[in-house]
């Protein structure tokens, strides 16, 4: 699975959560997207801006105490979603285990 944001608390009483997002790909968080939140996948209802993150509404989660108990578990897509990057960057996780070299 791939990160492609935190929640971080929940907003309002209708179980939108506060998301850190994790991923260059704003995309990921457009209404009719699908997340993986705890094993589970959630469809995005709505999402907008917010300072820091973005709010994110996922259906099937419906009260801000629901919404609560998420606190700092990702929300995630399957590995066969992964987009591919512009020439010089990487996923995180490409370079966890490489040797580092520098020059001098």
């Amino acid at each position: 699975m791939i990160r492609v944001g935190q929640v971080v608390g929940a907003y309002g009483v209708d179980g939108a959560v506060k998301v850190l997002p994790l991923t260059d790909f704003a995309d990921r968080f457009d209404a009719g997207a699908n997340l993986v939140l705890d094993g589970s996948s959630h469809e995005v209802e709505w999402s907008r801006e917010a300072q820091p993150g973005i709010v994110v509404k996922l259906r099937g989660i419906d009260n801000r105490t629901l919404a609560e108990l998420f606190r700092g578990r990702y929300l995630e897509v399957p590995e066969s979603e992964q987009r591919p990057l512009d020439a010089g960057r990487f996923y995180h996780r490409q370079l966890v285990g490489l040797q580092v070299v520098t020059e001098s």
